[in-house]
């Protein structure tokens, strides 16, 4: 039998993922209208959402890094 808790924080994963991904590219009036819409007054999901778009402008992912600067990070 699967746990309840972990299904229902994958199923949670994936929603803010999908926001994320159909927001990303908006322009702020249309992503602020989108997650308005989407999120409908859930403001944990909101938040979620929004640091991750948050995160993604930052463009500090290590994805965005050359390798040899993540092996320094690394070492």
């Amino acid at each position: 039998m699967s746990d309840p808790t972990t299904t229902s924080d994958a199923r949670h994963w994936e929603r803010v993922q999908a926001l994320f991904h159909a927001s990303a590219d908006l322009p702020d009036d249309a992503r602020v209208a989108y997650l308005d819409s989407a999120c409908a007054g859930d403001s944990t999901l909101r938040a979620e959402v929004e640091a991750l778009l948050a995160a993604d402008l930052a463009g500090d992912s290590i994805l965005d890094r050359d390798v040899a600067q993540v092996a320094r990070d690394v070492l």
